[in-house]
């Protein structure tokens, strides 16, 4: 997902100026293209396995801790909202939407609206950010799960920040980073992921990758 290679890119970026190592150096020290390099830190592209643990050998890191970032910048900014920027949650149960929970800047304006149904979600919505003349930011939920975040202006205007194909795609990702974190914590099991990733482009990584599933039946 972009959100997350651009997350990424700009960690490892970050990670090489705490070290003090331009990006030509780190280019020449992993021996890659420093265009390569530069695809990754603006999340053009995503590290293979093998350019990963260089990369923290050279910044002398582990590698668990380069994924340890916050990379779902739009949830994290939209966590708490401010007078210029009112953010309001809207839960859906049924047919009806109730305001859960608004920033404070707004609270005179939405008394009136507790509930509603389904299909006034919209007008409400550019009725409201019309009335306080300031873009809002909409979070919306089914029952417990979050399906978009919208923006409305008070010009008329709708802005989709995140659809519900990007929210599961986060949730996705986020369970991936989480357990590669845990996997980072055994060398084997990360020899594991470097093999598993190699066998599209090398057969020989395919033809150790079944040795080492052998030797793990063994194991059991």
């Amino acid at each position: 997902m972009k959100e997350f290679r651009e997350a990424f890119g700009k960690r490892i970026k970050q990670l090489r100026k705490n070290r003090r190592i331009t990006q030509e150096q780190l280019a020449e020290i992993i021996g890659l293209n420093p265009r390569q390099l530069t695809r990754i830190e603006t999340g053009e592209n995503f590290p293979s396995a093998d350019t990963l643990v260089k990369i923290s050998n050279a910044l002398e890191l582990d590698v668990k801790y380069i994924f340890n970032f916050d990379w779902d910048s739009k949830f994290t900014a939209l966590a708490v909202g401010t007078d210029a920027k009112p953010i309001i949650r809207l839960v859906q149960k049924d047919e009806v939407v109730t305001v859960k929970s608004y920033t404070h800047s707004i609270g005179d304006e939405i008394k009136s609206i507790k509930h509603f149904s389904v299909s006034q979600v919209e007008d409400t919505m550019k009725k409201l950010a019309k009335k306080i003349n300031k873009p809002l930011t909409v979070e919306y939920f089914i029952r417990k799960n979050r399906a978009n975040i919208k923006t409305y202006y008070p010009n008329g205007k709708t802005e989709l920040l995140l659809s519900d194909i990007d929210i599961r795609e986060n949730e996705e990702y986020k369970m991936l980073c989480n357990e590669l974190k845990k996997f980072m914590k055994s060398p084997s099991k990360l020899e594991f992921i470097k093999l598993a990733l190699q066998v599209f482009d090398k057969k020989e990584a395919a033809e150790k990758l079944q040795l080492m599933l052998k030797g793990m039946d063994l194991k059991r």
